[in-house]
């Protein structure tokens, strides 16, 4: 197992009254990267700043490779810092851009160059040495802020959202960057984003936060297929995420016709949220088929090519999404019909 790179120990934080972060802990391994996700508030980018050392925590402790750096001023925490905005100095060429952090710790001219050089060969920029930021697009300065980052080789990379000032094809690119830099350099990272796509397509592991608390960890397999929590399944995108009532193992909505089994229901009783992957729905127009079928109306069919989405109502105000694939937009809106959720594919949630 890796070594312990950066460990987080009950980070508390208030702005007033207010909990910015509320006995959060974490580690992160060497090689490891790490992505804090949530929503707006939710937390992240505080803890980032208290991870910088450019603001403290209230209490709670940082602990970076066995040594304990919460008052230790940020410059000399050997973390490299990518920004949003990429934050590159305009009169500065790009190799003296790169070169800027060495330069401040007196770093030899013979070997700023070696390590600039190598930096650039990395973000694929080596024809660019002596452009200036203007004259580059979005992507290339945010390659040079990573270059920088990574120059005087950190023990660990913090990255801020690094990727939400570009559109949507460079962010792919740079996702890619991003990926095979921290890869092969084989440091901790922990980025921060509000965006699941990123989280899920970069992470080892994904902690995902809320009101200052982190509400879970997990691989990406883990947060995407076995949310633990209705506003983690809600926030990493799933759309049927609903409450029934269960009773004797079995779950009901009112007004609804059916019921759901699973084995997640065994010793529950009363409100429980049960979350399930649209492609897991299976439709009929018959009955239902076993006994986890639940009688709904299509509210909406669209034909995709490879599938049929469908949106199904099965009371007002609780709707699923449904993605049939094979399908020819089989029924059509104002169809009654059955919706099977296999018992081995219903996740129970717990209702926050």
């Amino acid at each position: 197992m890796n070594e312990t790179s950066l460990e987080l120990q009950n980070i508390a934080k208030y702005f007033g009254q207010l909990a910015a972060l509320n006995d959060v802990s974490l580690a992160v391994s060497n090689g490891e990267f790490l992505t804090l996700l949530g929503p707006s508030g939710c937390g992240k980018t505080t803890l980032l700043r208290i991870l910088t050392g450019y603001l403290q925590p209230d209490s709670g402790r940082v602990i970076v490779a066995g040594k304990d750096v919460t008052e230790t001023p940020p410059h000399k925490r050997n973390m490299g810092m990518v920004f949003q905005s990429f934050a590159l100095f305009p009169h500065l060429s790009v190799n003296d851009n790169i070169a800027f952090p060495l330069k401040i710790r007196h770093v030899p001219a013979s070997e700023q160059k070696k390590l600039v050089d190598e930096a650039l060969r990395m973000v694929h920029l080596e024809t660019h040495a002596q452009s200036f930021p203007r004259q580059l697009s979005g992507g290339q300065q945010q390659r040079v802020g990573l270059a920088r980052a990574i120059v005087f080789r950190p023990s660990i990379l913090l990255l801020d959202e690094p990727l939400s000032n570009l559109d949507a094809n460079l962010r792919e690119e740079m996702r890619a960057e991003i990926n095979q830099v921290t890869r092969r350099l084989g440091i901790a990272s922990v980025y921060v984003t509000h965006d699941q796509q990123e989280a899920l397509a970069l992470s080892d592991r994904i902690a995902v936060m809320n009101h200052g608390k982190v509400i879970q960890v997990g691989t990406p397999d883990e947060i995407y297929n076995t949310p633990r929590t209705r506003f983690v399944a809600d926030f990493i995108g799933h759309s049927n995420c609903f409450t029934v009532r269960v009773d004797g193992g079995s779950g009901t909505i009112d007004g609804v016709e059916g019921s759901l089994a699973t084995e997640g229901f065994r010793d529950l009783s009363g409100p429980t949220s049960v979350f399930v992957h649209p492609g897991d729905v299976q439709l009929s127009s018959e009955t239902r088929q076993g006994k986890n079928g639940l009688h709904c109306t299509v509210v909406d069919a669209a034909f995709l090519g490879d599938r049929v989405e469908y949106v199904l109502e099965l009371v007002p105000g609780v709707r699923l999404k449904v993605h049939n694939t094979g399908g020819r937009g089989l029924f059509s809106p104002g169809s009654r019909i059955w919706a099977t959720f296999p018992s081995d594919k219903m996740v129970v949630v717990e209702n926050d």
